[in-house]
């Protein structure tokens, strides 16, 4: 994998990180499957792996309420988790 810039959720929103490998890249697409899993079940065990998780550097959000904060004000679009 060459480098990619892929979305993620972090305490501040989504923002962008460059990705560097093929784990990096599953990981990223298997935590927003978490995100969306969560948001439409009501399940929070779907975050619990990615407690203290980071991608980039970053720290992937797994709070409920935060998830749920950014999610209602439009930020999560689960269509484009590559930088457009």
């Amino acid at each position: 994998l060459t480098m990619t810039r892929m979305r993620i959720l972090t305490g501040d929103g989504v923002e962008e990180i460059d990705v560097t490998t093929d784990d990096e890249a599953r990981r990223v697409g298997t935590y927003w499957n978490a995100i969306q899993n969560y948001l439409g079940t009501g399940d929070v065990s779907v975050l619990d792996e990615f407690s203290n998780s980071k991608v980039g550097g970053q720290k992937l959000l797994t709070d409920p309420d935060e998830v749920e904060r950014w999610a209602m004000q439009g930020e999560l679009d689960f269509e484009d988790i590559y930088e457009g």
